[in-house]
């Protein structure tokens, strides 16, 4: 059973976990978050009945118009638990335009389906955490409807509900992602590649060259999962030296390192959180390569080298050990 955070518990069968390495499992959190921050109306749905379809084959029915029946306030359900779905995913969870949605998308539901309904789940696609007035809703509507459990599902349970499925379904939501059979086929050509693609400026090398530790790892407030993508890029990192010291245009490095270093001031100033920074960096150096497993390693392990160089991503403290 998952407790999501409203406090009301939310009922996941229990099913054969995934066997993957933490190198995959790390892409996979960063697919999913970036996947899930792009998708909103439509678009939100479908991905969310995909997981669910996954989730519960056989056993979770998504809806969709039809005709002048609408979807009759459904969006999804399992009508062997009674549990009934209402997806709401605009561009911005705002109070009234979210309370109204709730409101009006519960009572038509009650009025469509009645007694069938035993858990009435409100899907949101809110960024980071849950809104308090979603919460203040769901509570209110316990109050009212005693009969009813209710919940909300969100991100964190979203993915909660991939991941407890079998890894080809993990696969078939999120895409295909790198191995370690892919680090350690890294080539020079695809290295080349994106390194190319990333020199875009020739501004002067910011900042000095220190060496890397695991404590700039920590300092920068990284997840678990991120550290994971960051230390899997350094294995085979000194490959960008040899290319640079190879390469017929010396500048080059400078010239990918201040491009470098002004993708993460742009995604420092756009971005919430450190994950997030990581994930518009990545995204950026891999451009419409997003999706290759072998560009992906290729702007990993470029990522990797620059956070060495420490031209991306803030030093720790002085004092801090190395």
């Amino acid at each position: 059973m998952i407790y999501n955070q409203v406090g009301f518990s939310y009922p996941f069968e229990s099913v054969v976990q995934m066997s993957m390495d933490s190198m995959e499992r790390a892409f996979y959190d960063m697919k999913f978050d970036l996947l899930f921050q792009s998708k909103t109306a439509n678009e939100f749905q479908l991905f969310f009945s995909k997981i669910m379809s996954a989730r519960y084959p056989g056993d979770f029915v998504a809806t969709r118009p039809w005709g002048q029946l609408g979807d009759q306030k459904c969006d999804g359900y399992i009508l062997s638990t009674g549990t009934f779905y209402q997806v709401y995913a605009p561009e911005e969870l705002d109070y009234k335009s979210t309370t109204e949605k709730m409101k009006t998308d519960f009572a038509g539901a009650l009025d469509k389906w009645g007694k069938k309904i035993q858990t009435w789940v409100f899907v949101h696609n809110a960024k980071v955490g849950v809104p308090p007035h979603v919460l203040q809703q769901l509570t209110t509507f316990q109050a009212e409807h005693k009969e009813i459990k209710f919940a909300h599902l969100g991100k964190d349970e979203l993915k909660a509900a991939l991941f407890e499925t079998a890894e080809q379904y993990v696969r078939d939501v999120l895409g295909a992602v790198p191995t370690y059979s892919d680090v350690n086929n890294l080539s020079m050509e695809s290295i080349k590649r994106t390194l190319l693609g990333v020199s875009m400026t020739s501004a002067p090398l910011p900042g000095e060259v220190k060496p890397v530790s695991q404590k700039k790892l920590e300092a920068n407030g990284l997840s678990s999962a991120t550290k994971q993508l960051f230390e899997a890029g350094m294995i085979k990192s000194n490959l960008i030296e040899l290319f640079f010291k190879q390469w017929h245009d010396p500048s080059l490095e400078e010239k990918t390192a201040s491009e470098m270093n002004r993708i993460y001031k742009a995604a420092v100033n756009d971005c919430v959180s450190p994950d997030d920074v990581f994930q518009r960096i990545f995204t950026t150096i891999c451009g419409t390569d997003y999706g290759n497993p072998t560009a992906m390693i290729s702007a990993l392990t470029i990522m990797a080298y620059f956070f060495q160089t420490c031209d991306i991503f803030e030093q720790p403290r002085e004092g801090d050990a190395i």
